[in-house]
């Protein structure tokens, strides 16, 4: 229950960011998305904005935008500065 709940929270939130249309927008800005890649960018932004949730429950191996920073790009810096700083696109 709180996995499924953790799985409408991470959806429900996609579509208040407004992942597809900006993804839809990068498109017609710049040409060809790697889709894949785009939705893994908004995942970890998403699942770094549901951490602090302890009610719900992240998907198995959901990455946080503060690890895939440090993971990724070699930065470290806490999840809240990380969300102030980076969105779906500056990731992308």
């Amino acid at each position: 229950a709180d996995e499924q709940v953790g799985w409408i929270a991470h959806e429900v939130l996609h579509i208040a960011l407004r992942h597809a249309q900006r993804m839809q927008a990068w498109r017609t800005r710049r040409g060809e998305v790697d889709e894949r890649l785009f939705n893994l960018c908004a995942d970890a932004v998403v699942h770094g904005a549901l951490a602090h949730l302890r009610w719900l429950r992240l998907p198995d191996g959901a990455l946080r935008l503060d690890e895939l920073l440090d993971k990724v790009l070699g930065i470290a810096m806490p999840l809240d500065e990380a969300l102030r700083l980076w969105d779906v696109e500056r990731l992308y």
